[in-house]
């Protein structure tokens, strides 16, 4: 009976550790259920990390897939037998009251919800748990997600229908439903202040309109003011670095954004390739470093460097393909391709980027607290990506900064006892600028003073 009760403990024991480095291990199950593998999956992920979640576990595991909308439609992922359903989706939409287009989230439409139920029971039964109710399907969500053209900045396209030879862009025969008046108005304005188009009836295309449209459609950039940035460049004589930069703008994530490797992204940005110029300045030296690896590293030790540094290999290596192609574009056009001089000097960089972004400008509030932009008072906070973030002190935050990616609103306060009701912008892609470049670099967009001696003078 002694030896038995023993046995027993020895069994017991040797369980309770197994569980115990399960749990260590984020596998944790139970004598009931199996234990559980969870996984994130989203565009900013490391690849090898994307496909962990089509490898078969090796052991009996219950796999959870965390996932955003690219598990919705993009990829099917094997043996899915539940989903749960949030009945959000963050979608890039654009804000008619501030004038930027920022990642929003929305309750889903009804198609997308059909979407993300259809990825259970591809391979066996399924099942869909969605968290809103029957009535909220019916009655509240819209029918589809609305198209891109009634959520979207619309000066890209407005460019290339010019380019196409589209005179009236007012009585121009859109797809059902057309675009608001509104976001249709504001896109020929920011055209306009690039000096893409003229004012004159019709808005005739320029000739600097024609140059920003071939570099925008020959380069995939995505906005006139990154194509405005890259002629801004070839005027201060930093062709390449600006190349660089505008080709980093098309990414998502330089550094990657996973639990595993962020707080190893973290430090590389604070302290490999940090800069107190700005984020620009900083994704550019972490590109500088990566091409220096690319020559002298093979495709193991390369992919073992970025995530020692927590640098994002795949989007770094699309990058280069981006530059090379921008850098070919200019060299056709007969554009100087030339580096800044002397080397290392951020201030033609930053004023070439200023050149395209110029309506993307703020000020720091009076209070230090946050940021107000210089057209329309909107409050913008630096994002918790932002390197400028991590400063010492408010104190040491630029009074004037530009800024190229906008993101969710957040409360003005970091402080939950203080924190009111208002919200502000959060914005990355900060560079710090000098307020007399706005008057010398885009005089026809800025004017000294204040709005209210502006009101008296009219």
């Amino acid at each position: 009976l002694v030896s038995e009760l023993v046995e027993e403990y020895r069994d017991r024991k040797e369980q309770f550790i197994q569980r115990q480095q399960q749990k260590k291990e984020g596998r944790g199950g139970s004598e009931r259920y199996p234990p559980l593998r969870s996984l994130p999956l989203y565009g900013g992920l490391p690849a090898h990390e994307q496909l962990r979640v089509f490898e078969r576990p090796t052991h009996a595991v219950r796999t959870v897939v965390v996932a955003t909308n690219v598990a919705e439609a993009s990829v099917t992922l094997p043996r899915i037998g539940y989903v749960i359903d949030c009945g959000y989706a963050r979608l890039r939409a654009y804000n008619a009251d501030n004038s930027l287009e920022a990642l929003v989230t929305l309750p889903v439409s009804k198609a997308s919800a059909n979407q993300r139920a259809g990825r259970a029971g591809r391979v066996r039964v399924g099942e869909v748990y969605r968290l809103y109710t029957e009535d909220a399907y019916h009655h509240i969500l819209p029918r589809f997600t609305a198209p891109e053209s009634q959520r979207s900045d619309l000066a890209t396209s407005l460019l290339r229908l010019k380019t196409l030879g589209v005179d009236s862009l007012a009585r121009f025969d859109w797809l059902p439903p057309r675009p608001p008046a509104r976001h249709l108005g504001q896109a020929a304005e920011q055209l306009v202040s690039l000096g893409a188009l003229t004012v004159a009836t019709g808005m005739p295309m320029t000739e600097r309109g024609a140059q920003l449209s071939a570099l925008c459609f020959a380069c995939g950039l995505g906005h006139p003011a990154a194509a405005a940035a890259l002629l801004g460049a070839v005027e201060e004589g930093c062709t390449i670095e600006v190349a660089a930069i505008v080709a980093l703008m098309q990414l998502q994530n330089v550094f990657v954004s996973s639990a595993n490797y962020k707080r190893t992204a973290d430090r590389s940005r604070r302290m490999l390739f940090g800069t107190t110029s700005g984020d620009h300045l900083t994704e550019l030296n972490a590109f500088a470093a990566y091409e220096k690896q690319v020559s002298t590293l093979n495709q193991s030790e390369l992919q073992r460097w970025c995530q020692s540094t927590g640098l994002n290999a795949r989007a770094l290596q699309h990058a280069l393909y981006l530059r090379d192609r921008i850098l070919g574009v200019l060299e056709r056009s007969k554009m100087p391709c030339v580096a800044a001089e002397p080397p290392g000097n951020p201030l033609p960089i930053v004023r070439a980027l200023l050149r395209g972004f110029f309506m993307q400008v703020a000020h720091l509030a009076p209070s230090g607290t946050h940021y107000m932009t210089v057209r329309g008072d909107h409050a913008l906070r630096l994002h918790p990506s932002c390197i400028l973030y991590a400063a010492p002190s408010t104190s040491r935050w630029p009074k004037w900064i530009l800024f190229t990616r906008v993101h969710l609103s957040a409360p003005l306060s970091d402080n939950p006892a203080t924190a009111s009701t208002a919200t502000a912008t959060c914005v990355s892609g900060v560079s710090a600028i000098q307020p007399d470049w706005l008057m010398e670099l885009a005089p026809h967009y800025f004017h000294y003073g204040t709005a209210r001696e502006h009101a008296l003078s009219k």
